[in-house]
């Protein structure tokens, strides 16, 4: 149990499995809370042929109890996750001997630190990183890969990826420049989700949805998979934002 605990597999998870394994609880129900399981189980209904672990189904299990989970409660669980993969650090050491417990009893406003730029940031920021990925996670270990675009100052990728089907290198370059124009404008205290879409909704159907977002998208995270650059660029903010657009227009 502790090495998949440690895999990141939540414990309710682990139990609501390894009692399917042998027992049916005569209904197509696979998700219990634990007092569910309690008054559910039965001893007549433990199967007796062998029970096949299925660590896809597990996967399953584990993501649909994370997606259930408060945004405070997931965070305060992939914190360890992200120190592990040496993403950020407590900002005060001395202060964070058990980073978890401590944020559960509100001790103190937790804060933390970038491990590449040294960048100081909230519990609340990292709330809204981790709730951009939670639909996607099935295991509390995939946060670091998940979100590692966030906690670093420079993206590695190559010029390629900015590539939308057959654009050419002009209509990139040029695609950049007008969103490094349009973003811009907009004021630092209004660079949220719904006000980024709003302007550069009408843009992208003008210039063709793949050939404004998809260059966006790949500047931001360096990926070809991730969640909207709308959704980005709310928690991103607007400096680095602008950084990430203008370091991609250097590529081309």
């Amino acid at each position: 149990m502790g090495e998949y605990r440690q895999l990141g597999y939540l414990p309710e998870a682990l139990v609501n499995f390894m009692a399917l394994l042998g027992w049916n609880p005569g209904t197509e129900e696979e998700l219990f809370t634990l007092d569910g399981l309690i008054e559910k189980f039965s001893l007549g209904r433990v199967q007796k042929g062998g029970a096949i672990f299925n660590i896809e189904r597990l996967d399953w299990m584990n993501g649909e109890y994370i997606r259930d989970m408060s945004i405070d409660e997931l965070t305060e669980k992939c914190v360890p996750y992200l120190m592990e993969d040496k993403l950020i650090e407590p900002a005060k050491e001395s202060r964070i001997k058990n980073q978890e417990s401590r944020i559960r009893n509100n001790k103190f406003q937790a804060s933390f630190k970038f491990q590449e730029t040294n960048e100081i940031v909230t519990f609340e920021w990292l709330k809204k990183v981790i709730a951009l990925e939670q639909e996607r996670m099935n295991k509390l270990s995939e946060i670091g890969e998940l979100t590692e675009f966030f906690f670093k100052d420079k993206l590695r990728y190559s010029k390629e990826l900015l590539r939308w089907k057959k654009m050419s290198d002009k209509e990139i370059k040029d695609n950049l420049d007008e969103l490094i124009k349009i973003l811009s404008s907009i004021e630092s205290f209004g660079f949220d989700r719904g006000k980024i879409e709003n302007i550069l909704m009408p843009v992208s159907e003008k210039r063709g949805k793949g050939e404004l977002l998809w260059p966006l998208r790949v500047a931001l995270t360096g990926r070809k998979a991730s969640p909207g650059p709308f959704e980005i660029m709310g928690v991103l903010g607007k400096e680095k934002t602008l950084k990430r657009l203008k370091e991609a227009r250097k590529k081309i």
